[in-house]
Formats: C-alpha cells, sequence, structure tokens
C-alpha cells in the first residue's frame, strides 16, 4: 500500500467530493441561471455518500474489532471471537477464517493443558484428542500423544522395577 494512500480518510474523501460536486452544481447555476438539472445530479451523489459512509464505519468496527483480537492473542488470549460478522463482502471470509483459526488454537491448546495436567499428576489414561483439528494443530497434539505414550511407559516401567526391588529386599530380608 502506498503511503499516499494511507493519509487520507476516505470517509473525508467522500465529504470532499459531495462539496466539489455541490461548489460546482453553485457556480452553474452563478453563472448559467436556474437550472435544476446540476442539482439532481447532487440528490443521488449525497446518497451514494451517506450510503458509502454507512459502509466505512461497518469497515471501521470490523477493522477494530480485528485489531483487538489480534491484540488479545498475541497477549495469549485466545477466547474472544469476532461477532457481528457481515453477510457478504470483504470482511466475511477473512472474520469467519480468523474465528476459524482462533477455533483451533484453543483446541489444541485446551487439549494439551489437559493431558498435561493429567500426566503431571501420574494419570496417562486420557489422550489427546486431534479429532477436529487441522494440519499442524492436528499433528503437534498427535506427537504430544506419541510423547505421552512414551511417559506413560517410563512411568509404568519405573512403578514395575521400584516392585520388583521391593519383592527382592521382602524376600532377601525373609
Amino acid at each position: 500500500m502506498s503511503r499516499l494512500s494511507t493519509r487520507f480518510d476516505p470517509g473525508v474523501l467522500l465529504w470532499l467530493l459531495l462539496l466539489a460536486l455541490l461548489l460546482g452544481s453553485g457556480l452553474h447555476l452563478l453563472r448559467a441561471g436556474v437550472d435544476w438539472l446540476p442539482l439532481l445530479w447532487l440528490l443521488p451523489a449525497a446518497a451514494m455518500v451517506l450510503i458509502l459512509q454507512s459502509q466505512l464505519r461497518a469497515q471501521r468496527h470490523m477493522l477494530a474489532q480485528i485489531d483487538l483480537v489480534a491484540r488479545e492473542v498475541a497477549q495469549g488470549k485466545c477466547s474472544r471471537r469476532l461477532l457481528g460478522i457481515p453477510e457478504a463482502g470483504v470482511f466475511q471470509q477473512i472474520c469467519w477464517n480468523l474465528n476459524d483459526m482462533l477455533d483451533q488454537l484453543e483446541t489444541c491448546f485446551r487439549e494439551q493443558r489437559t493431558v498435561l495436567a493429567y500426566a503431571g499428576e501420574g494419570k496417562f489414561f486420557r489422550p489427546a484428542q486431534p479429532v477436529g483439528l487441522h494440519g499442524d494443530f492436528h499433528e503437534a497434539l498427535v506427537r504430544a500423544g506419541e510423547s505421552l505414550a512414551v511417559i506413560a511407559d517410563n512411568a509404568r516401567n519405573e512403578q514395575r522395577n521400584a516392585l520388583l526391588s521391593r519383592l527382592g529386599q521382602i524376600n532377601a530380608s525373609s
């Protein structure tokens, strides 16, 4: 995007366009006398400016929501979602994709947090559930499950070895 495109507010430019049309029509009236044709052009132009202003307001609202969600994700918070997604337009697919991405992130993190919490307590009955996750999210949970399976096997082997060692001590003392 060029620097020029970021310097001017489109809403202000719309009002300036309408003002230029109004001034042009006024100058035409002064020069040519009363002629309603130039003034008739102002009505649809004013209507278009109002419609475009409304659309710009809605787009600014969506951009503010996207910015808020992005800032929260950057802070490690993945629970907020974009609301009031338009039924059509430039933001529809972007907003749905962002919400889907957040669903994937949140589910992946929640699954990892759950299985690791149980594993920290020595409970290995709850494997990670990668169902419904895509790509790297799915792969991360599959790999986490494999790693936890190895940890569970090691824990069982340690328990077995500890029991065998204790049995050996009991047999030796009898």
